[in-house]
């Protein structure tokens, strides 16, 4: 008999077994990449482990000798030099960034000495504990079904992620010095406290989910609007009776607890009030300028020192956020509802298993809602009817906002459709066909089968897409989500299938 205690074990020896197979097999070397933030990131980190005081930047030394850069290709002499000029300043805080993963890193640094191999190892290991414990996690859900797909998604996971690659601006890896890794593991973690707090609800369980929300905020603020969706939760639960306010006050309670003293350490050195980081400003205005059509990240759409750009303008370029992204609208609206498909698109193309997930809820839905209308028919008037339905919705999305026109010749076009609906039309597709679902089906028939930390995960991301632009390295961090979900609705539709096989021959 199948027992929560037993899986845990299961788990435990998975992740052992993973960390040792992954340690083995995935080689990886003692030196940083000097790239993108990791130049940052790793001059931080060790100048913490090194007794300088939190968020210090600057070479206090030889950056590749002391800090363990390889050399450094000749775009990145700016970031050099200005290392190098902090060094011999004694230094200079940065908050651009928050604390949570030069903490990490820095921990380790002083434990081990300065050892980029040791935090690789690390970072691999925490993906193999994500691995080994998705069956659990698929088990508390949905049960044995859930148990399957959690070991199918963890093995899938296992291997997507636990590789020895470097340089990569899609995705970040454990070969790098970047935050991405520790931010999918503590939102597991994440997950888990909040089943804990699902399981038998108390205020003291409520302020360890704010306690574990504040972490997550101060390894990366793109994880602002958990706070948000959480607290959001509650009331709704507290407005139905279903739960006391106090929970909703111990949560916020945790948040504050965890970031407020960060918070003051920050304002304290930088001379104005910091909350979590100061990048906010270029994460929104990078992806709000009318160079970032293409739903990306554009840096010389910010300048506010280039008077040909925008938010340049001398009438703009002293407004306060908000106020500069209502201007900016006010005079380019034609350009919002392309941006915001495109952020989409950039930032959720990449994740096959997201699509996956997509496709098989729609299926499941709709096999739900012909099911009284198919149930006396043949299995293959219900698959294909199905089939049909859902190519010609892609076919209309996809004609409808896609320019074909530019690629010449018929194999081209269709390729080139196919390749922009999976890209850029697929999430419009499945929002419309399961509201409208939502709306058509009443009672136990519509079943969306999303758990709520699962959700709230999923909607922070997509809130995150849409006010700022699309990376695929932001939403790498919830991967595993798709991959499970994707895992789960495999099993459900196989089952339906079955269902239908074992009907239709014995009857």
């Amino acid at each position: 008999m199948l027992t929560r205690q037993k899986i845990i074990y299961f788990c435990l020896s998975l992740w052992l077994l993973l960390s040792i197979l992954g340690l083995k097999t995935v080689k990886f070397d003692n030196y940083v990449w000097f790239e993108g933030d990791t130049w940052e990131y790793q001059s931080m980190a060790v100048n913490w482990a090194q007794g300088k005081q939190l968020m210090t930047v600057g070479a206090f030394g030889d950056y590749q000798k002391d800090y363990k850069f390889r050399p450094a290709e000749s775009i990145f002499q700016p970031q050099i030099d200005y290392l190098r000029q902090n060094g011999k300043q004694e230094g200079n805080f940065s908050f651009y960034r928050t604390p949570g993963y030069i903490l990490f890193v820095g921990l380790i640094y002083k434990i081990f000495g300065v050892s980029p191999l040791m935090v690789k190892q690390i970072q691999l290991i925490l993906i193999a504990f994500i691995t080994a414990f998705m069956p659990l996690m698929g088990f508390v859900f949905w049960r044995k079904q859930g148990l399957i797909g959690g070991i199918l998604a963890g093995l899938l996971y296992f291997e997507e992620y636990a590789k020895n690659l470097a340089q990569q601006t899609s995705i970040t890896y454990p070969a790098q010095i970047m935050t991405e890794i520790l931010i999918a593991f503590w939102l597991f973690i994440w997950v888990w406290s909040f089943i804990y707090w699902q399981k038998k609800t108390n205020v003291f369980k409520s302020l360890v989910l704010g306690l574990t929300t504040g972490v997550s905020l101060l390894i990366k603020g793109s994880n602002i609007f958990l706070p948000i969706l959480v607290s959001g939760y509650l009331m709704f639960l507290g407005l139905k009776k279903k739960l006391s306010f106090n929970h909703l006050l111990a949560y916020i309670l945790g948040v504050v607890l965890l970031i407020t003293p960060y918070s003051i350490y920050a304002t304290k050195k930088a001379g104005k009030f910091i909350l979590l980081s100061t990048q906010s400003e270029a994460v929104i205005l990078g992806g709000n300028n009318e160079f970032a059509l293409d739903g990306q990240w554009h840096r010389e759409g910010f300048r506010l020192n280039d008077e040909q750009t925008f938010y340049g303008r001398a009438e703009v370029r002293n407004l306060s956020l908000p106020a500069k992204l209502v201007t900016f609208y006010r005079q380019n609206s034609q350009l919002f509802p392309k941006m915001l498909l495109n952020r989409i698109a950039s930032g959720f193309y990449y994740f096959k298993f997201f699509h996956l997930t997509l496709m098989l809820m729609i299926y499941y839905q709709v096999n739900k809602i012909l099911e009284p209308f198919l149930k006396k028919k043949k299995m293959v008037i219900q698959l294909s009817s199905l089939v049909i339905v859902e190519v010609l919705g892609l076919l209309l999305i996809g004609l409808t906002l896609t320019n074909v026109s530019l690629v010449n010749g018929w194999g081209g076009r269709i390729i080139f459709l196919v390749k922009q609906i999976l890209r850029t039309n697929f999430l419009l597709l499945t929002t419309a066909v399961v509201t409208l679902i939502a709306k058509l089906v009443k009672g136990k028939q519509f079943e969306l089968d999303l758990p709520t930390p699962l959700l709230i995960l999923f909607l922070n991301y997509l809130l995150i897409t849409l006010i700022s632009f699309g990376l695929p390295r932001f939403i790498q961090v919830i991967d595993f989500v798709f991959i499970l979900l994707a895992m789960r609705y495999a099993l459900r539709v196989l089952e339906e299938l079955k269902k239908t096989i074992k009907v239709k021959f014995i009857s």
